[in-house]
């Protein structure tokens, strides 16, 4: 497929913690961009599809990036908690041969599957999480994968990530009756013809918890406390990948609600589980203030509000040796939850937060350290080899 290249100057500097997500976000505006690569703060580098009209995708970035970055803000240094990024190993990311092998299948909308160490290892990631959460005395549930659009919305989600919610459809049995089609055409049909059912795929592991606590009173953070192993799902334009990047993937969170001291306490000590496990493995990363990746209606502001309030830590796990994932993720909701769920409690001024730890990508980063060599790896892991039967 031929390809365009185009530089556009920007009216705006664009501050180096909002880049990645202007790279990233950008590309929603037309279906003919294939990526979008920041050259300075100043000036933004397109590739599309020749095809594509290229006033009309100037315009439309242009356009984007004027209204979300008119408001200035500061950000302020990064923070760093914990750092093993010198660990001595060079990372190496050994997917391509999980797919040769086996271990991973795939098709062609970027949905994936596990088999042999890959499914043992995610499987064993789950456990570790669990224990973590056992510790925390958590109460240990089942949660649905999917969300009615209502409660999405009341969760905001509609507002800060549209680009990544997929709907549930249902077919409209009605258009098989009053078209007269072939057989061969009538996936056709159903596909032009279906309405939205109320439903969404859920993104995220707590919003099934929140849409639960509806009117409900709390007395102690304690009594708050669940975990759950969940898929999720989020709408990814392009560079969807299997452990690093998925439409779907697993995700072990804990969730809690509480007065606004003891949510950050829980937090950290969340954080200091999950980093006993880097340093038990030796693994490269490092503990760092972040933000979630808002839409670019209002990216600016959000994210340096999140940023600078440190209200999003993530666990950077290394893959090679410059590149990372977002593998845990730590977070702090204010009252946000509290007050569009209606969540009611005897403490005062309740807050809510949250740790997801993504499985997908924690076995990426442990893959990519160990190798796909069953001798390479910890006594503690050797389990995941045995039986290893591939169809």
């Amino acid at each position: 497929m031929l390809q365009k290249t185009i530089a556009i100057k920007l009216q705006f500097k664009i501050h180096p913690q909002l880049q990645f997500h202007f790279e990233d976000r950008l590309k929603y505006l037309d279906s003919s961009i294939s990526s979008i690569k920041f050259i300075s703060t100043q000036l933004i580098e397109i590739v599309f599809e020749a095809s594509g009209n290229e006033c009309i995708i100037i315009d439309k970035v242009q356009e984007a990036i004027n209204l979300a970055a008119q408001n200035e803000v500061d950000f302020i240094e990064e923070k760093v908690i914990f750092d093993n990024t010198k660990a001595n190993y060079e990372p190496l990311d050994c997917t391509s041969e999980l797919i040769k092998k086996g271990f991973i299948k795939y098709s062609k909308h970027g949905f994936y599957s596990f088999f042999g160490p890959a499914k043992k290892l995610l499987d064993t990631l789950d456990n570790w999480f669990y224990d973590i959460a056992e510790k925390m005395q958590c109460q240990d549930v089942s949660l649905p994968a999917v969300i009615s659009t209502d409660d999405l919305m009341t969760a905001g989600h509609f507002e800060s990530f549209p680009h990544h919610i997929y709907l549930v459809n249902n077919l409209d049995l009605t258009a098989k009756k009053t078209n007269n089609v072939t057989d061969s055409k009538e996936s056709i049909v159903f596909k032009n013809n279906s309405t939205h059912s109320e439903i969404c795929l859920v993104p995220s592991v707590c919003y099934n918890y929140f849409r639960l606590l509806k009117n409900h009173t709390f007395k102690t953070l304690e009594e708050s406390l669940v975990t759950a192993r969940c898929k999720c799902y989020r709408y990814e334009l392009s560079d969807v990948a299997p452990f690093r990047r998925q439409k779907e993937f697993d995700m072990r969170e804990v969730v809690f609600i509480g007065e606004p001291v003891n949510v950050d306490n829980t937090r950290m000590k969340l954080i200091q589980m999950t980093w006993d496990i880097i340093k038990e493995f030796d693994l490269r990363a490092r503990v760092v203030n972040a933000s979630d990746p808002f839409f670019l209606d209002n990216i600016t502001a959000r994210t340096a509000v999140q940023f600078n309030r440190e209200m999003k830590y993530e666990l950077q796990s290394f893959y090679t040796e410059d590149a990372s994932v977002a593998s845990s993720s730590f977070n702090l909701h204010s009252s946000s939850f509290v007050k569009a769920f209606n969540i009611k409690s005897d403490i005062p001024n309740t807050v809510s937060g949250c740790v997801g730890w993504g499985l997908e990508r924690w076995a990426l980063v442990l893959f990519s350290k160990f190798s796909t060599n069953p001798s390479k790896w910890p006594s503690k892991l050797q389990h995941i080899f045995n039986n290893r039967k591939i169809i």
